[in-house]
């Protein structure tokens, strides 16, 4: 797990939830290709998520919780198969997702919801930075410095690591500033958050 993945954990911990007087709130997500009936709700205490509920799918790909208008603020996962899950945020609003269930995470849409459409601009913006030195470093391997096409790569990778990493998150923080995304990820841009954390998956 990456590092700004254990800030962002320690982020969401560290920002008090908040509760609305409301009623339930529903989280529906739609599961392209899901392989199983049954799925999990987890909550996130403390660093590790913890069941707490589970549903058996009425229309095959179709899962449906519900939260209650107590429910805390913060980081929960859904669980829709052997090692495939995807982690969203609930901030006192309907959630609803789609995605595949082979590919939980890259293929996640978001099609109502505030909290988790920033949420998940800021992860893929951070996975695609990661993803593209990735790539070019594998590339560079094959190549020999002296070779024009290895300078050309050293080039672009040069030019991607100058990108500000922390842009995105000043401008959601100044965008959005009500959003709980915003204030766990202003929380993130505090000295305070110490690295090192572990994280459970």
């Amino acid at each position: 797990m990456s590092l700004k993945l254990k800030h962002l954990v320690l982020a969401i911990l560290l920002v008090a939830p908040l509760t609305l007087l409301h009623g339930q709130f529903s989280i529906k997500v739609s599961v392209d290709a899901m392989r199983t009936s049954r799925a999990y709700l987890l909550e996130y205490i403390g660093t590790s998520p913890q069941i707490i509920d589970s549903t058996t799918t009425k229309t095959p790909g179709q899962v449906e919780f519900t939260l209650p208008a107590d429910a805390h603020t913060g980081m929960y996962r859904l669980v829709i198969g052997p090692q495939q899950f995807l982690d969203f945020v609930f901030n006192q609003e309907d959630i609803e997702l789609k995605t595949n269930y082979n590919a939980p995470r890259d293929s996640l849409k978001v099609l109502s919801s505030v909290e988790n459409t920033l949420w998940s601009e800021y992860m893929n913006f951070f996975n695609q930075l990661s993803r593209k030195q990735e790539n070019i470093s594998s590339l560079m391997a094959v190549y020999k410095p002296t070779d024009p096409f290895y300078m050309e790569l050293e080039r672009e990778l040069s030019r991607i690591q100058q990108i500000d990493p922390e842009s995105l998150t000043r401008r959601i923080i100044a965008e959005h500033p009500d959003t709980y995304v915003a204030r766990f990820l202003n929380v993130e841009l505090s000295s305070e958050v110490p690295t090192g954390l572990s994280y459970a998956e």
